[in-house]
This record gives structure tokens, C-alpha cells and sequence, in this order.
């Protein structure tokens, strides 16, 4: 029997609203340049679709729930767009290990809601979610929130790690995820606070981390990085294979090659 959409995501189903959250992130995205955007956990595709739709962007989705991630990509057909790659995976520490094994980086990675499902005890969560910021110009985290309700996924673990900090207690935790990690060069904001509502889900911070070592001349990630590591599956957009995927990468390379090229020149104008 197939397993519904989870109805987690505001698509007129009556699920979580997600407008004033996207609102928040995607203030903080640059709107400069071609941007390389992961998200962990999409869902039903909220977030992802609506930046592929609002920027010029390559934005790549992975969600392990067959009906959500059919219900995406659905969504995706009937928006006619195809900048957003999904993918089909369920991810531990090997596997994020092998994601980032190259040297590509995102501008902007969204962990949003997801991060309490690593379940892992603290150093190596930290490990985890640190290989996200490691390779993230910006990581939006929105981690559980102390008002949840006690059957969210390792709520225990996590207001026992909520207890060594004072309230609130988020952007501390974020702090010393990022010390265990060895991340030096980030700094931490939150960008949305609480909602009063009778959902416990949205008393949820988000946060953003910025890590200066991602610099704009770094390669971004393209499909074939991560269709080529070991538990990511493509399912959107269908058959694309290997030489149209290394066709798209060249592409993107070079339109990042004169992004960098253009921003030189504009930087170079202003101190003439």
C-alpha cells in the first residue's frame, strides 16, 4: 500500500505553513550570480521549488519518502521548471562523507527540520552537520525547539543537549556543533524566531551559518557530483544520463567562470 505525502509542506492541503519561513531564507540568498543550492530533507518540495522558481539557481532536493518526493516532482511538471535535480536517499555519515569528497561547494545548503533525525550522539551529530557548513557559503538549520511536543524524533537527546546552554538555547548548540567541527571562519544569526501557534512546530528558530572560507571562486556542485556518489538516486529529471549530466557541468563551470570574471571587472571599475 503506498504511504501518503506526508502533508508536512503548505501546498493548499492544509499542512505546515512555509511562506513566512521561506520569506526569511530567501532574504539572506544572493541574487547576483548562479547559485548551487541543497536541500536535506525537501519533502513535498516547498522550499526547493520556490527557489528555483524566484533565482537563477540549480537547486538539488533530497528526500527519501517515495510519495513526497513524487508529489515534488509533480509539482515541479506543472511549474515547467528544470533546474531542480531530486534525488531519492536516506543519508547516515558514510554517506554524507562521500557526498563531499570532491572539492565542489554550495552557496546555500537548508536543514530545516531534519537535523534531529541524524541520530547520532553529540560529537558525531556535530561531525554530521558540519560537513554541511564545511561545504555552505550559508546553512539554514532550523533545529527542534524546546516548546515541541515529546514525539518528535530524539527530542529527549535534544533537550538534554539544550540543558548545558541558556535559553534560548539554539544558537549556543549551533556554536558548539561548529567547535566540535573545527568550523573557525562562521558565524551564527537566528533569522526567524518563534510563532505563537498552536503547532509546536512553529516555535522552531531558523538559523543561518556563514562560513567565509567558501569563497565565490570555489567550484559549485553540478548533478554529476552527486549522481555518481553511492546511495543518491536521480529520479527527477528522468533518464538523464552520464554525458548529459557532464555536458550541464561544463555549462555551469563556465557560467561561473564569467560570473567571477564580471564581478572582477565591476570590482576593478570601482577602485579606478
Amino acid at each position: 500500500m503506498e504511504v501518503p505525502v506526508s502533508n508536512y509542506q503548505d501546498f493548499g492541503l492544509g499542512g505546515r505553513d512555509c511562506s513566512l519561513r521561506y520569506e526569511v531564507i530567501k532574504a539572506c540568498l544572493p541574487q547576483d550570480r548562479l547559485l548551487a543550492v541543497l536541500d536535506v530533507g525537501s519533502n513535498m518540495g516547498f522550499f526547493s521549488i520556490s527557489i528555483a522558481r524566484d533565482f537563477h539557481a540549480l537547486v538539488y532536493s533530497i528526500e527519501h519518502q517515495r510519495a513526497d518526493y513524487r508529489f515534488h516532482i509533480e509539482e515541479l511538471n506543472r511549474a515547467g521548471l528544470s533546474n531542480n535535480y531530486v534525488f531519492k536517499s536516506l543519508l547516515d555519515k558514510p554517506a554524507v562523507e562521500r557526498m563531499f569528497r570532491g572539492p565542489e561547494v554550495f552557496d546555500a545548503t537548508l536543514l530545516l527540520s531534519v537535523v534531529h533525525h541524524f541520530h547520532y550522539p553529540f560529537d558525531e551529530w556535530a561531525e554530521m552537520v558540519g560537513t554541511f557548513v564545511r561545504a555552505s557559503a550559508l546553512t539554514f538549520l532550523e533545529l527542534p525547539s524546546t516548546e515541541d511536543a515529546d514525539d518528535v524524533a530524539a527530542m529527549d537527546k535534544f533537550r538534554s543537549w539544550y540543558s548545558r546552554h541558556e535559553r534560548p538555547p539554539y544558537e549556543p548548540l549551533v556554536h558548539e556543533m561548529l567547535k566540535v567541527a573545527r568550523l573557525e571562519q562562521c558565524t551564527v544569526a537566528t533569522i526567524r524566531g518563534s510563532v505563537s501557534n498552536p503547532c509546536s512546530k512553529e516555535t522552531r528558530h531558523i538559523l543561518v551559518v556563514r562560513n567565509e572560507a567558501v569563497k565565490p571562486s570555489a567550484p559549485r556542485f553540478h548533478c554529476l557530483p552527486l549522481a555518481t556518489s553511492p546511495g543518491l538516486f536521480l529520479v527527477h529529471p528522468p533518464h538523464k544520463g552520464r554525458q548529459e549530466m557532464f555536458h550541464d557541468w561544463k555549462a555551469f563551470c563556465r557560467r561561473m567562470q564569467q560570473g567571477v570574471r564580471n564581478r572582477w571587472r565591476r570590482t576593478s571599475g570601482l577602485c579606478l
